[in-house]
């Protein structure tokens, strides 16, 4: 361990990398883009390949002649990838990060269905795709992919995660919540220890983004600005009015 290294920190570094950047596709959303493809590419009689799994590695799965592979690949390196496949011929219709998704070679097509997805570690992602299925085509919007997409979240909404965590837990969307409330809320880091996931999650689910795991003080404090959060959202806010204010204007 490196001075000043948390154990959590140490033993975080030799726990195996997620393929998919922590971003599991729900199946739902997953089978509407192969329907997609399936409709509007000719790959009819090919093999599908998902080469993205957690402990995978794309570059020596044992691809076939004639393959495509449909995957949700870690958006922090879809550029690498794509060249990749490129390279070798490997046919690709893959999910990608929708504000960079002219990054990848030119010679990707850019398929923009203007949906955002909700992966089953909670996050919420604009979501687009990089394709060579569709020749000369350099860019391309797609009504109908990002209405299948938003149907299947709607049909699987039930069965969608939603994860809770204890008031000892502190996310970057919890400080924003108070911020949009008008609350301020401080930790210090004497009190907070950086966390990727509970015990409890395993290696399924983690902590999107990360947080802190907080002193039992600082989680007091915590569950005091989250009342008072709660109790300017349930709030009725009455503005001054033009009589108040004429009042106000003769007041010392």
């Amino acid at each position: 361990m490196a001075r000043g290294e948390a154990y959590e920190e140490f033993v975080e570094k030799f726990r195996p990398t997620k393929t998919t950047d922590d971003c599991y596709t729900p199946p739902a959303v997953y089978d509407a883009a192969l329907a997609w493809v399936r409709r509007n590419c000719d790959i009819e009689g090919a093999r599908i390949v998902r080469p993205f799994y957690p402990g995978g590695d794309y570059e020596n799965y044992p691809y076939r002649e004639g393959d495509v592979v449909i995957d949700n690949p870690p958006f922090s390196i879809v550029s690498k990838i794509t060249l990749f496949y490129l390279s070798k011929g490997v046919r690709f219709f893959l999910f990608a990060p929708h504000l960079t998704v002219f990054s990848p070679a030119r010679e990707c097509t850019a398929v923009v269905p203007g949906a955002s997805v909700t992966y089953e570690n909670g996050a919420v992602v604009r979501t687009s795709f990089v394709s060579n299925l569709f020749g000369d085509v350099a860019a391309m919007s797609a009504p109908d992919l990002g209405q299948a997409i938003e149907e299947a979240q709607a049909r699987e909404d039930r069965s969608l995660p939603r994860y809770v965590y204890p008031v000892h837990v502190l996310r970057a969307c919890d400080l924003g919540r108070f911020s949009k409330c008008g609350v301020r809320y401080v930790v210090r880091r004497s009190s907070a220890q950086h966390i990727a996931r509970l015990e409890s999650q395993g290696k399924r689910a983690s902590i999107y983004g990360g947080g802190l795991l907080l002193s039992a003080a600082a989680a007091a404090d915590r569950e005091r600005a989250d009342r008072e959060r709660a109790e300017r959202q349930t709030a009725t806010a009455w503005p001054l009015g033009e009589t108040e204010w004429n009042i106000i204007k003769t007041l010392e």
